[in-house]
């Protein structure tokens, strides 16, 4: 052991000389999965446990292999600790369950009462309160309370006056009183308060209002509840400013319709705009917190085996960590690459560059690394005609045909043939795709092509939601069309037609 744990555990070191691991693991331990393991394969890659010592709490991994320490067979654990990888993928779930909540209304008032219900429930508040500023821009009005504690104020506030509140607006940043006795900006109205967090409600207009949580506990909010909240008021302001924009918008067809019919169109096309934006940073976060968690979970391991028992490994086993370390940071850079290419072609449109290149070789080329990726992988490529000289961006063209095969790999049996098809006709260049796996069910269907959208059976199969955006994008600077026919648990064949020369 080292003298990372142990001060976490209250276990003096001298205490655990002479001593068993059950010291230190005691019940958290398998030992019969953990006998079983070693006896039949000879190491365990990943047992995930639990330590518990008074009030602490530790997640851990427990990796094990037999070895030869001091010209004696041992087994060899190690313990990765994973507590704030595990506290941060939890932290990530509350937000986006939070989340849930700015989607249940259909005004501003109702908007407001779930924004409160959603905090006290998903981040266990005992008072939050929503105040947002009226038409003169003058006053703070109270929209919501939730919680219960759920303390009654008075309803309407001056943003010049006093008290935390108007001095988080004025201000435009987070306020806490952990002590509210010892507070001067502190406005005493209720006694049993004891400590007050205040929340700006910013959105690109300025701010809009504020969110206000109070306790009956000295120091009642926590470093964590304070950034929690404070990034769901980031969410809470742009669905206020959606709502508001919504209500405008109603506004002016019940009263305006015949005039303002312009102007309607363009609040309705904000309001989606933001909605969609919305809509992608919740895929993104979940996204995030499923599909970087194993590669960086899998570095730290490795990197920490390796940083301490460097001199206790063979070459072998070393070689072996750093490949993992060197296969998973592959993975990164390639998520990171698809989130970078779709953002570029979004913001900035698509980089088009056409070159004379042999498609054929191109394609060949892709399916011989893809197949050496995936040994197990039966890709079979057809051909009608000849396309070995056609202008196109070969950059794109290879996006396009690895995309593709990519998702059919991976979403199809192993084993399971996948058909490539590349065909050219009267200066139209043709790529089919077919595969035998999953399909796509048809209610999903018009949603394949949304940055950051999967499917719902594509169950523990990872994936970033991102490689039909990128084929999409690359086909429309082309001017190609692209198509696909799917049946869910028969699988899937896309058709791809660019215009070459």
């Amino acid at each position: 052991t080292n003298d990372y744990y142990l001060p976490k555990l209250k276990i003096n070191l001298k205490d655990m000389v002479g001593k068993t691991i059950d010291t230190l693991a005691g019940s958290a331990l398998n030992y019969e999965v953990l006998t079983t393991e070693i006896s039949k394969h000879g190491r365990i890659r990943e047992m995930p446990m639990t330590l518990k010592q008074g009030n602490v709490e530790i997640s851990l991994l427990l990796y094990a292999e037999k070895t030869i320490y001091a010209d004696e067979a041992c087994i060899l654990i190690s313990f990765v600790d994973i507590t704030n990888q595990n506290n941060f993928a939890n932290e990530l779930a509350r937000l986006y369950d939070a989340t849930s909540y700015l989607f249940e209304a259909s005004n501003v008032k109702d908007l407001a009462q779930s924004i409160v219900n959603g905090i006290v429930k998903e981040f266990n508040q005992v008072d939050c309160g929503l105040m947002l500023l009226d038409d003169s821009g003058e006053y703070l009005v109270r929209a919501a309370r939730a919680g219960e504690y759920a303390i009654l104020l008075e309803d309407k506030i001056s943003v010049s006056g006093r008290g935390l509140v108007p001095q988080a607006f004025r201000e435009g940043h987070p306020l806490y009183a952990w002590d509210v006795s010892q507070d001067e900006s502190y406005v005493p109205n209720v006694p049993t308060t004891a400590s007050e967090f205040v929340i700006p409600l910013k959105t690109n207009q300025g701010i809009i209002g504020v969110l206000d949580f109070q306790s009956q506990q000295l120091d009642g909010f926590s470093e964590t509840d304070q950034r929690l909240l404070a990034v769901f008021s980031e969410r809470a302001s742009a669905a206020l400013e959606n709502m508001q924009l919504h209500d405008a918008v109603r506004t002016y067809a019940e009263t305006l319709e015949d005039s303002v019919e312009e102007r309607t169109r363009e609040l309705t096309e904000a309001l989606e705009k933001q909605r969609d934006l919305l809509r992608v940073k919740t895929r993104f976060v979940s996204m995030i917190s499923h599909e970087y968690r194993t590669p960086l979970t899998v570095i730290s391991s490795s990197a920490s085996i390796l940083q301490r028992y460097a001199d206790r490994l063979d070459e072998e086993k070393k070689q072996h960590h750093l490949q993992k370390i060197q296969n998973q940071v592959r993975k990164l850079n390639g998520m990171l690459h698809d989130v970078l290419e779709v953002n570029r072609a979004e913001t900035s449109g698509v980089k088009f560059t056409v070159e004379v290149i042999d498609a054929q070789e191109t394609v060949a080329n892709v399916i011989k690394d893809l197949q050496e990726q995936s040994p197990a992988s039966v890709i079979t490529l057809e051909l009608d005609g000849t396309a070995d000289h056609v202008k196109l961006d070969k950059r794109l063209f290879v996006l396009i045909v690895e995309n593709l095969l990519s998702n059919a790999i991976k979403y199809s049996p192993t084993n399971e043939p996948i058909r490539c098809r590349l065909g050219y006709q009267e200066n139209r260049l043709l790529i089919q795709v077919s595969d035998q796996g999953i399909g796509i069910p048809a209610s999903e269907q018009e949603n394949l092509f949304t940055t950051f959208y999967r499917a719902s059976n594509v169950g523990q199969i990872p994936g970033t939601g991102l490689g039909l955006s990128i084929v999409r994008q690359s086909v429309e600077a082309h001017n190609g069309n692209l198509s696909f026919e799917s049946e869910e648990g028969s699988g899937t064949t896309f058709t791809v037609t660019l215009p070459v020369e």
